[in-house]
């Protein structure tokens, strides 16, 4: 149960490289160039999600109990 719902929250953060193929035949090299952005996009959001996980485990004292934790962990950082 807490799994799907994690996967699905973690969804939304891919959200948005299905567009890539859409504008990919005004593209110079699609063939080379669409996998590079999707899998770039799709990099860059999953180490963002990284980074702000970290930022809100090593940060926030008691963060299972928080209730808006990445407004905590800002707080504390700043």
């Amino acid at each position: 149960g807490q799994l799907a719902r994690a996967a699905l929250t973690v969804t939304f953060a891919y959200q948005g490289f299905e567009i890539v193929p859409l504008v990919s035949g005004q593209a110079r090299a699609p063939s080379r160039s669409v996998p590079i952005a999707i899998l770039g996009t799709m990099g860059l959001a999953a180490l963002l999600y990284v980074l702000l996980q970290r930022a809100a485990v090593g940060h926030v004292e008691g963060l299972a109990s928080s209730m808006s934790p990445l407004r905590d962990a800002g707080a504390s950082l700043a």
